[in-house]
């Protein structure tokens, strides 16, 4: 006989579970809706990257320098961005995140096509700004909407199969950039990139659901007033992060890995063709073939590796990003310093395979950090780190870095110096594993 207040506590969550829902998810509703999530992330690294692919021809083009490319490529997406991000973040928290993450990937599609009608540097700037206002909704809104469609032992294997979208869209758009170029100009690129975020979020909004939040999180005790929380005010958040110091380590952590990891994808093409002489279609189809799919592999292997590891416990999670930092730094100063193509390509694969298991891991130590009821605004933060910080100042700097060398193979020291801040980021993961193993401790 089921005692009176449990059956009680198990009609209220039920209540709240399924409220305004006509019936259950279908056990492979979840893996559609992530699936759907996925595409569209695909599809928003495929516009972000766009500029990474016809740099070059975009520099002799507009008689553009290094600076002002890396400020394209970064600084143009990063600030809007980072000016939208927190409030979207709030926004998250608070309305149906699956009508809102629809909305912004039309917007932010249709912005990447008008790129193809630029007539100068400065259209092209206010079109990737437009952008980046966009995409300032993407990633905060999919995890969020992932932690709440999956089970805690499942939620790595999930966040790992949708970050890998950031690699498998550089392989998209390298490698069909590449032979696009090959056949038709720059502007045929923007094109191609914009047209499938459109379909994508048609789908999202007429065929997904807005799922309950925080209900994945607790058990049947607490699970009610998880999900009936109110979501806390921005200043709430930032509050709680200056006082979680596991949150703030993984968050700076997180912010270098993923800077260095973007600042790379923007520069490695006009590396290939600098430093070892390759036409720029090919030197894209090679950082697709060598960074996007060895990347994209790792990524969707070291999420189930990661459940089983971690174990649901961030302090163990921790030392996944910890160690790969470690080894990512030494593949990539053997890329960045190598005069040999065929081992600079060597290098540029294992690191990209080791760049795997730095971006999911680190995205879900946040979220193992972050309550329910603020993820939206923590993974604002966390993106606001790193577009204004790690993907708007890094490329800015690399490429001030190349000028300020001057010389044919400038690019070279500039790419050395930005893999030189992989030495940092190992430090922080261990912090944030060490303070997460005190409060599991005391909990």
């Amino acid at each position: 006989m089921i005692p009176e207040r449990d059956f009680e506590a198990g009609q209220a969550v039920e209540g709240v579970r399924w409220a305004g829902m006509s019936r259950p998810e279908h056990p492979l509703y979840c893996w559609y809706l992530l699936g759907i999530l996925l595409l569209i992330y695909i599809f928003g690294a495929v516009d972000r990257s766009v500029v990474s692919v016809i740099g070059e021809p975009l520099k002799h083009e507009f008689h553009l320098n290094d600076a002002q490319l890396g400020a394209l490529g970064g600084m143009a997406y990063s600030i809007t961005f980072a000016t939208f991000v927190l409030p979207m973040g709030w926004l998250i928290d608070r309305i149906d995140r699956r009508a809102l993450l629809a909305v912004s990937t039309g917007i932010w599609s249709l912005l990447t096509m008008s790129g193809a009608i630029a007539g100068n540097f400065i259209q092209l700037v206010l079109a990737r700004m437009g952008v980046g206002a966009a995409e300032s909704v993407a990633s905060p809104a999919s995890v969020s909407l992932i932690s709440d469609s999956f089970p805690l032992h499942q939620r790595n294997t999930a966040i790992n199969i949708y970050y890998a979208g950031a690699p498998a869209g550089q392989l998209v758009i390298f490698v069909l950039g590449g032979w696009i170029l090959m056949h038709f100009e720059w502007r045929a690129v923007f094109l191609v990139a914009g047209l499938p975020g459109l379909m994508f979020a048609a789908l999202l909004f007429f065929t997904c659901r807005e799922p309950l939040r925080g209900n994945q999180d607790t058990h049947i005790g607490s699970a009610v007033k998880s999900v009936n929380a109110k979501a806390p005010r921005l200043v709430e958040v930032m509050h709680t992060i200056v006082r979680d110091p596991a949150l703030r380590y993984a968050l700076l952590g997180n912010m270098i890995v993923t800077g260095v990891n973007s600042t790379l994808v923007l520069w490695l093409t006009s590396f290939l063709v600098r430093i070892h002489e390759l036409p720029v279609s090919r030197a894209a189809i090679w950082v697709g073939l060598g960074y996007g799919l060895s990347q994209t592999v790792a990524a969707l292997a070291v999420g189930p590796f990661a459940d089983r590891y971690s174990r649901s416990l961030p302090s163990r999670l921790a030392r996944i990003p910890a160690v790969a930092s470690v080894l990512a730094l030494a593949a990539g100063i053997v890329m960045a310093l190598s005069s040999a193509l065929g081992v600079a390509l060597a290098a540029l694969i294992l690191f990209s395979f080791i760049g795997g298991f730095l971006n999911g891991p680190s995205y879900a130590l946040i979220l193992s950090l972050a309550k329910p009821q603020m993820r939206g605004s923590v993974m604002a933060t966390s993106k606001l780190l790193v577009i204004l910080i790690g993907s708007g100042l890094f490329p800015f700097l690399t490429g001030a870095i190349s000028d300020a060398v001057g010389t044919g193979n400038s690019i070279q020291p500039a790419i050395l110096a930005t893999i030189s801040l992989l030495a940092v980021a190992p430090w922080f993961f261990m912090l944030a594993g060490r303070c997460a193993r005190v409060a599991e401790l005391a909990g």
